[in-house]
């Protein structure tokens, strides 16, 4: 009989208290870009200021799309699990990558957590992607822009 061996991945998270936020070393700049719309307009932009603003435009009567690229920043993440009501689980399940798929119910959002693959000179790779749905905004997390899930 032959034993198979695994790699176990050293992940920061292990052995904490739920909804802690560990960010792996080499995560990637977090930047946040907004593209709202509807059937007259169409407006996307990078955001620095995070406030208020932000959630009236999510609750408007345009759809809204808030991509959050990277998930180093740590304040920008809490910030926007603030404004849309994000339960500090599932920002835990975001952050704390990576996680295995999955699809929760909650209060005011739907939350998904997928995996998306690459082909890359290796082999395949993949990546997490999480998606926070509410009535009239969805949010994207992604770990790394470059490998952007929309022109992928």
């Amino acid at each position: 009989m032959t034993a198979n061996t695994f790699e176990i991945p050293s992940l920061p998270y292990l052995h904490t208290a739920p909804g802690t936020l560990s960010v792996a070393n080499d995560a990637v700049p977090t930047k946040v870009i907004v593209t709202d719309y509807s059937s007259q307009t169409v407006r996307c932009q990078e955001v620095t200021e995070l406030g208020s603003e932000l959630v009236e435009l999510a609750q408007s009567k345009s759809i809204t799309w808030i991509d959050v690229q990277g998930l180093s920043d740590l304040n920008i993440l809490r910030r926007i699990a603030q404004l849309f009501d994000i339960h500090p689980l599932a920002l835990a399940d975001i952050v704390n990558v990576p996680q295995r798929p999955k699809f929760e119910i909650h209060d005011r959002n739907l939350l998904f957590i997928l995996k998306m693959p690459h082909l890359t000179a290796e082999g395949f790779r993949d990546e997490q992607v999480s998606l926070v749905i509410g009535k009239q905004y969805i949010l994207s997390f992604q770990e790394d822009p470059t490998l952007n899930c929309v022109e992928a």
